[in-house]
């Protein structure tokens, strides 16, 4: 017998009893064996330091996101079959392609094989499968199978991996996420995974059923809220500490029938889009966050909605955002409770946010002690103005207003937004990106909103000093401020003439130390440039914005055509391209940045050697000039800019106008009289 040889099988009946089975290596053949390279992570690292660092992994899949790819049977023989029906798309193609290539494994399908950007138009996104460290070695394997914190998270791959997970996690507390972007396997997989309740310590259910994009098909969700409901009826929760219920279809939530009576280890509610039936077992004294957004909240009354919140003493948050409030804050006898002490004192409380009336919120705000300061605000007014609040509204702007009194010292805000939308009536202000040197509680933002109907058109004006009188202390505290301006509609109600720019403009001309300004739209960027340059030319006082070193436009078209009054019998007309050019020209702005901006190649050259600096991002367009723009210089070095009006029908165009700056750029020389656009 050979060495290699094996001895026949001895039992009998054996049908291979006289075949020799013989071992070999590759090395026989030819084949080399390279020693195997050892991991340096795997030596130096110790199983226990393993462990540890992936059972962080399941925290983080919500920031890597995937692509998911689609099945080749659905893509389509021609690119043209699959049109994109949404028309507003086109104008943030540029910014979603960019976000998108961002995905890990894009581009690596057969759509993206087959059509330019295939992968963005045929497949989806996804979270990274964090499962998939199990297939690196057997060392990770091992290790991760070791570690009952990476289990904790329930992972909805596969039923298998439900059971996996709440076996391999021991006794811990577990965390279960349901949403759009993590579809179950099935309805059983779900379940299984609620039938823990008793060990679920943060428990997020998200059910919106919507659709991805234009002509795709709606996706069934395998689960539904009432699995989510059904199971607090049959289990208790006492290690529920986060509960989270967002829900888009109106559903009742009643708690009446629960197991679990009193919610001891319960620190957060997030609730939105529910009618929640009083009483509501959720609303506990160990809270220390409530959110009810678009809710129809547990109270019919200021008492009852007044009781549950002095319960909750530990509350840092409080939003009712979207949330119906007790319809007798609106009466003109609102009834207060005999045997409770108002106003409702909340210590640790650093985030509110109210909408209704103007008469339900101010005196919901009167009934509530809140320390100024250092909670932040959002607060929406939404329609109901009455001349006689004007107690309710002077309490409401004494408290905001003395803020920046209250706050840190040397801490400010440095952003400013204002929204200004007329054709919906509705007016916005956020005062955000705060600069807090202390290590003090601080207000981080500050947000309030004003919403009015037609037939309130005539307080419009009131409404703004309202708003003025609330940030002016807070506008004039600001330091190395960057301003977002978007405005869009025009008002025309009754006291129409005295809402002009210089009116709601105001209220940002305290400002002294602006470095940044963003402009969100063609008629924001066309008011501000007048206005800015009708201040420059009448000497009015000192600049509000004496020299912003960067100036960011969006959403406009350089092309197009913008109307103010320079005098009630004088109108003016001009495109916005003109504007800038003459604004660039009185004010030393150092940066430019252009954002889904159309213009023609002259016109972005002209910039460019206007401005030392200009940032031309991908979704600018580039299209053909309406209007020819030509600069000229005369002797006396100035420059004018020559606008031709469109070409006719031989070919010629005729000069429309021509616009004179104060001197080149290149002397920087300021004079006492500025010339004005001309007509």
């Amino acid at each position: 017998m050979t060495d290699n040889a094996v001895p026949a099988s001895s039992e009998p009946g054996s049908e291979f009893s006289d075949v020799l089975l013989v071992q070999t290596k590759l090395e026989q053949y030819g084949f080399t064996a390279l020693p195997r390279k050892p991991c340096w992570i795997n030596l130096l690292m110790p199983p226990e330091l393993i462990m540890e660092i992936l059972a962080y992994l399941p925290l983080g899949d919500s920031f890597s996101m995937t692509r998911v790819h689609t099945n080749p049977s659905n893509i389509p023989v021609h690119h043209s079959d699959c049109a994109r029906t949404d028309e507003h798309e086109a104008d943030y193609y540029d910014i979603r392609i960019s976000v998108v290539q961002e995905e890990g494994d894009y581009g690596n399908c057969i759509a993206g094989a087959l059509f330019p950007n295939g992968c963005y138009q045929y497949c989806s996104s996804g979270y990274w499968n964090y499962l998939d460290v199990l297939r690196v070695c057997r060392f990770w394997h091992s290790s991760a199978e070791s570690s009952p914190s990476f289990w904790t998270h329930i992972p909805s791959q596969s039923l298998n991996t439900v059971h996996r997970s709440l076996k391999l996690s021991g006794a811990l507390p577990l965390f279960i996420v349901a949403d759009d972007d993590r579809h179950w396997p099935s309805s059983l997989a779900f379940t299984t995974a609620l039938n823990s309740l008793p060990r679920i310590c943060v428990l997020d259910i998200t059910y919106v059923m919507k659709l991805r994009k234009p002509g795709a098909r709606r996706k069934k969700a395998r689960w539904d809220m009432h699995n989510v409901l059904d199971a607090f009826t049959k289990l208790g929760a006492p290690a529920l500490q986060a509960l989270s219920l967002l829900h888009w279809n109106a559903e009742t939530l009643t708690t009446e029938q629960w197991v679990e009576k009193h919610f001891p280890s319960l620190e957060v509610v997030n609730i939105s889009s529910l009618r929640i039936a009083h009483p509501c077992k959720l609303l506990v004294p160990t809270l220390t966050e409530l959110r009810l957004t678009d809710c129809v909240g547990p109270w019919d009354n200021v008492d009852q909605l007044l009781r549950s919140l002095a319960r909750m003493q530990h509350l840092r948050v409080l939003d009712l955002q979207g949330t119906v409030l007790p319809a007798d804050l609106d009466l003109d006898d609102c009834p207060l409770p005999a045997d409770l002490a108002t106003p409702v004192s909340f210590i640790s409380l650093r985030y509110l946010g109210l909408e209704g009336s103007f008469r339900c919120v101010n005196r919901l705000l009167s009934m509530l002690s809140v320390p100024p300061g250092k909670t932040s605000l959002y607060i929406s007014f939404v329609s109901g103005w009455r001349p006689e609040d004007h107690g309710d509204r002077t309490r409401t702007s004494d408290f905001i207003s003395s803020f920046p009194a209250t706050m840190p010292r040397g801490a400010y805000f440095t952003s400013i937004d204002l929204d200004l939308d007329f054709s919906s009536r509705i007016i916005e202000l956020n005062l955000s990106e705060l600069h807090n040197p202390a290590t003090d509680p601080c207000a981080e933002d500050i947000q309030l909103r004003l919403e009015w109907h037609g037939d309130e058109d005539v307080f419009c004006g009131q409404m703004m000093r309202f708003l003025r009188a609330m940030v002016d202390t807070s506008i004039a505290a600001s330091r190395q401020t960057c301003v977002l301006y978007n405005h869009s509609g025009s008002y025309r109600g009754n006291d129409g003439p005295g809402l002009g720019p210089d009116k709601y403009l105001s209220s940002l001309a305290r400002l002294t130390d602006v470095t940044v300004v963003r402009l969100s739209s063609e008629k924001a960027a066309s008011l501000f440039f007048h206005w800015m340059t009708k201040r420059r030319r009448r000497g009015q006082g000192a600049l509000p914005f004496p020299a912003p070193e960067r100036v960011s436009l969006y959403n406009a078209d350089l092309r197009s055509e913008t109307f103010y009054r320079r005098t009630a019998a004088r109108p003016e007309h001009g495109i916005l391209y003109a504007q800038l050019w003459h604004y660039l020209h009185h004010f030393r702005t150092q940066s430019l940045s252009l954002s889904t901006v159309t213009a023609s190649p002259r016109m972005l050259a002209e910039l460019k050697r206007l401005v030392p600096s200009l940032d031309i991002y991908s979704s600018v367009r580039r299209a053909q000039e309406r209007e020819r723009c030509e600069v000229r210089q005369t002797v006396h070095t100035q420059e004018l800019l020559y606008i031709y009006g469109a070409k006719k029908g031989d070919g010629s165009r005729q000069l429309s106008r021509i616009v004179s700056a104060p001197r080149t750029r290149m002397f920087w020389e300021w004079e006492d009289t500025v010339v004005a656009p001309t007509i």
